[in-house]
């Protein structure tokens, strides 16, 4: 019995996308307990301190990083905060590298399509919030979609976040189809239905930009790959022009201000003004960054030479995790 509840341990990761964050935390500590129960420990035998460390190292480098640019941070909190956030790049190389408790290829690709049913789930659930929720208000609809995305009971997550977990699904499920061919088309059809009604402009365009690479990675005759990026175009204009991202798409070309000034702000300007601060940041500071826990509050002073109110209302990140890599370390 305690074997196979501690089996069942391994797989809580693959349920990710229905946990709250306080939940995540606990299903990798879970997993790590799973796997020190049912590792390979024959394989770990095998393994040196050099392999090891070859082995992790790769993956976990970014939170060794964190971890020496507290040397010359002044918040310290805030960078461990960080250190916390990049802990699992070093936990889960080491679940799944080291102590291998996926004992063959069946037991991964099970492991794969329980996220991937996890994303449609996420998707479905809060597709119904989202219908449930809507009704006549002043505020364009994109807007309205997205506040209702983060409200969803118990699972609700960031439109950024939530796109871009329902987009590993599908890319995921491309290599990964279920033997129901109705439900591998159903789970493609939810979690699409997801990312183009969260808005997130970035995930939609990586997902088009990989899809466009999956095409010529499949073995495709010439009159096939073609044809399948003639339907990839229309698809991609067509749910462009009839959702909301058409809102969000075209204000690239309609913004008036290409930093926000006064009351006039958007999503697209605003992000223009990060991105302008955080690689000041950068080249303020080119070799050794300035620390991980010193990033935001740099960041709130650089807004501050904006004459406007959107910063008000709340605190920005980079909003880019290679720009806040640069900025720390």
């Amino acid at each position: 019995m305690f074997k196979k509840i501690s089996r069942c341990l391994i797989y809580s990761p693959a349920l990710m996308p229905l946990y709250s964050n306080k939940l995540v935390s606990i299903s990798i500590i879970a997993c790590l307990l799973g796997a020190l129960v049912n590792g390979n420990y024959k394989y770990i035998k095998t393994l040196t301190v050099t392999k090891g460390f070859k082995i992790v190292l790769p993956y976990s480098i970014i939170l060794f990083l964190y971890i020496i640019s507290l040397l010359w941070t002044d918040n310290m909190l805030s960078g461990l905060k960080y250190v916390e956030y990049t802990l699992s790049f070093l936990i889960f190389p080491l679940i799944f590298l080291v102590l291998k408790p996926l004992q063959n290829n069946k037991e991964i690709v099970f492991f794969i399509k329980l996220f991937i049913l996890s994303t449609s789930l996420l998707s479905f659930l809060t597709l119904l919030n989202v219908f449930f929720k809507i009704e006549n208000v002043s505020i364009p609809i994109s807007d309205l979609v997205r506040k209702n995305i983060q409200s969803t009971y118990l699972i609700g997550e960031h439109p950024i976040y939530f796109s871009l977990l329902l987009a590993i699904g599908v890319v995921l499920l491309v290599f990964n189809k279920f033997e129901s061919k109705l439900l591998t088309v159903l789970v493609y059809f939810i979690n699409i239905i997801g990312i183009v009604i969260s808005g997130s402009r970035g995930v939609f365009i990586s997902l088009f930009l990989v899809s466009f690479i999956i095409i010529f990675l499949k073995s495709l005759d010439k009159r096939k790959i073609i044809t399948s990026i003639i339907l990839l175009f229309f698809l991609v204009g067509t749910v462009v022009y009839f959702s909301p991202l058409k809102q969000r798409m075209t204000q690239f070309v309609t913004t008036e201000k290409i930093y926000p000034e006064g009351l006039y702000f958007n999503s697209f300007n605003i992000r223009m003004a990060i991105y302008k601060c955080s690689w000041s940041l950068i080249e303020d500071e080119l070799l050794i960054g300035h620390g991980a826990g010193d990033i935001e509050k740099r960041l709130s002073q650089c807004y501050e030479e904006f004459n406007t109110s959107a910063f008000d209302v709340q605190r920005y990140n980079t909003h880019n995790q290679y720009f806040h890599y640069l900025c720390a370390f």
